[in-house]
């Protein structure tokens, strides 16, 4: 067997879009640096094989003078077994490493505003 073909992932990213991306603000001066944020995925079963996946990231701070969202979708192909044990794990986790750095990128960008710090999440 050749070595290559061995060590292919099952999952493959088919697409990767940004689906949504959006920013307010106010006139109003920022005081507080407090932000409050949340995270949240979907997995949307396509086929037997297919799954969109879309992670979510909502941040606004304590006085409700800032808000900026971003959703990072993508398209992913489990070429695997169907019964494999580890399916479940590999569409749920894996996926969602493959987004976040999108995720990540794209917030840090939008939040790169005069008269604002830029939001910099850390790496997972």
């Amino acid at each position: 067997m050749d070595i290559l073909k061995k060590s292919e992932s099952v999952l493959k990213a088919k697409k990767i879009i940004i689906e949504n991306c959006s920013f307010n603000r106010t006139f109003d001066e920022i005081i507080s640096g407090e932000l409050e944020s949340k995270i949240t995925k979907k997995i949307e079963n396509i086929d037997e094989e297919e799954y969109k996946v879309a992670l979510q990231l909502s941040i606004k701070n304590s006085e409700n003078t800032m808000m900026a969202e971003v959703t990072v979708s993508g398209l992913f192909k489990f070429e695997g077994e169907e019964k494999s044990p580890y399916k479940k794990n590999i569409i749920e986790k894996n996926t969602v490493s493959i987004l976040f750095p999108y995720l990540r990128a794209q917030m840090t960008l939008l939040t790169a505003q005069p008269n604002l710090q830029p939001i910099v999440l850390p790496p997972i």
